[in-house]
């Protein structure tokens, strides 16, 4: 693939110095940040600004999110016992041969993570962290005894010697805040790359319409409240597909939920689905559902206005903007809400919900596209690194 001259000309530009970019797991089970990383850093590598990415693998030939490999090199080490190790090893060693200057750490808790963040903090190398939302409330009480170690013996020092934080929508930081965090911190939301063809195509069929979710199969996503709400609110003509990776155990539980509430008919399971296949449930769906506890940002959500598809969160998402650009409702946790929000969305005609579709997907073309929020991401860089003022998006 032959870059594009503008490219050549930023890198001229900014090629000076290196940016390590480093997060535990890339494997498609492993949620957003594997989607989300990849794609930021080449958003950011296409500014001109020299990326590369390092990660951990756990198993030969696992389904990986990987950057174009012409914008970024990718170092992929051996997963499993020590993996944490690894990483950090591999960053001692670029920063003892000169190859960072700043060190990018997607993510909290895991041994990739701090020993990495700490590398960089024990060097005097400038470290930018992103939490995606693992410093949240709900995130921060599930499993507990096993983060508030770690925090003590290391995150905590790893956070607050951060340059600077990176949160996704104004809750995050307002949460980094009330946890005593006093660094600055950009606020930058996740972008959305969405396939060329995004045209709704509800398959005729036995006319049933779909409310789709799509997203890990986790405790945190709520879909057991979804089950109960459902219950309270199901229609005829009406069914629920929940797809996505399983990678903890908690679909039996779902799967058992649907059957005691008597709607197990009404739900399908079609488990983990990517590329083309994600994209055609997106364009099926009449509804989109995320009934969470806790997102820093909610990729999915972004992912299924961009289809064109109106949105039924909670306010553990930062989604206000739902209510805002009426393309959907965000409402607060629990399950009579849900239901509520149940209730009106499929009361509504195909034509009104299309309308509000509508609204989402031009919502999400203005505010979250990949080129936009790899300039912003550029901006942070040069100013940690001394070379521009603070940008707009840092929040002292």
């Amino acid at each position: 693939m032959v870059l594009d001259a503008a490219y050549h000309v930023k890198q001229a530009m900014t090629g000076n110095y290196s940016i390590v970019t480093v997060v535990p797991g890339l494997n498609t089970s492993s949620g957003g940040p594997s989607f989300v990383v990849p794609s930021l850093v080449a958003a950011v590598a296409r500014q001109g600004v020299r990326c590369s990415l390092l990660s951990a693998t756990a198993q030969p030939g696992e389904d990986l999110q990987l950057p174009p490999a012409e914008l970024v090199p990718t170092k992929l080490v051996a997963g499993g016992l020590g993996a944490g190790w690894r990483v950090a090893a591999e960053v001692a060693r670029r920063v003892r041969q000169q190859q960072v200057d700043l060190l990018h750490v997607h993510g909290l808790w895991m041994p990739a993570c701090f020993l990495a963040s700490r590398v960089a903090r024990q060097q005097g190398i400038p470290l930018v962290i992103t939490p995606h939302g693992m410093l949240e409330p709900w995130a921060w009480r599930y499993h507990a005894w096993k983060k508030r170690p770690v925090w003590w013996l290391c995150e905590q020092r790893n956070v607050r010697a951060a340059a600077v934080l990176h949160a996704t929508a104004q809750a995050e930081v307002a949460g980094l805040r009330q946890l005593g965090v006093t660094n600055p911190i950009a606020m930058i939301p996740n972008g959305v790359a969405l396939p060329a063809e995004t045209a709704h195509q509800r398959v005729a069929g036995d006319g049933c319409r779909t409310i789709l979710f799509l997203s890990r199969i986790h405790p945190k996503k709520g879909l057991l409240h979804l089950v109960a709400a459902w219950q309270r609110a199901r229609v005829a003509g009406w069914r629920v597909v929940v797809a996505g990776p399983d990678p903890d155990g908690h679909l039996a539980e779902v799967r058992q939920a649907a059957q005691q509430a008597g709607v197990a008919a009404d739900f399908d399971f079609p488990g983990s689905v990517y590329g083309d296949d994600k994209w055609r449930l997106y364009r099926e769906a009449d509804l989109f559902i995320l009934p969470t506890f806790s997102e820093n940002f909610g990729v999915v959500v972004a992912e299924a206005l961009g289809m064109g598809v109106p949105v039924i969160t909670t306010k553990g998402a930062p989604w206000q903007s739902l209510e805002e650009e009426r393309c959907g409702w965000w409402v607060d946790v629990g399950v009579d809400p849900l239901a509520e929000a149940l209730r009106q969305a499929m009361a509504l005609t195909d034509a009104q919900r299309q309308t509000m579709g509508a609204r989402g997907a031009a919502m999400v073309r203005n505010r979250f596209s990949w080129e936009r929020i790899g300039k912003e991401m550029a901006t942070v860089y040069d100013w940690v690194l001394g070379r521009a003022d603070r940008p707009e998006c840092v929040r002292l």
